[in-house]
């Protein structure tokens, strides 16, 4: 695991406890400190004095510690974040947890259900049509737009006209 994934591990956890992101100085103190940095080599790198780093770095401690339930400092950052991943991907809750904060895969999701919603829909509205019910009647029950039934159903007729 490289720092930068410790990096946006932390961000997601803080994201979805707080709603806000890591700002560039926060980053840049958890790469300085990943990288062993001292806060005077971060300061500088970060165009800022080492006495703003030295009190953004305590606010940034205090805040992973209250979101991880656990004190974190500049000593223990890397130890503890990634004893905390690996015990996560032990019992595979990691995975879970990353996609449930993947905001792609969660749309992913979104449509793959939706489509199986409308692919349910139109199976049942050809047992509907082999029940006697009209194509109006089926997009009213299934709450689906008639263009979509009248396809669906005169596709259906096609396969069954295809010899066996």
């Amino acid at each position: 695991m490289d720092n930068q994934q410790i990096i946006n591990y932390l961000d997601k956890i803080t994201y979805k406890k707080t709603g806000r992101h890591f700002n560039d100085l926060q980053s840049a103190i958890l790469e300085g400190v990943l990288n062993g940095d001292k806060y005077s080599d971060i300061a500088k790198r970060s165009h800022c004095s080492k006495g703003n780093i030295n009190d953004k770095a305590s606010e940034l401690w205090q805040l992973l510690t209250k979101i991880l339930d656990e004190r974190i400092n500049r000593t223990n950052l890397k130890a503890t974040i990634r004893r905390r991943m690996n015990n996560s991907n032990l019992d595979n809750s990691n995975l879970f947890c990353s996609m449930l904060m993947d905001e792609d895969a969660v749309v992913v999701i979104e449509k793959t259900i939706e489509s199986v919603k409308i692919q349910t829909k139109l199976l049942i509205g050809s047992r509907l049509q082999h029940l006697g019910l009209s194509r109006e009647q089926i997009a009213g029950v299934l709450d689906l737009p008639l263009k979509s039934i009248l396809g669906f159903l005169d596709n259906l007729e096609n396969l069954d006209d295809l010899p066996e």
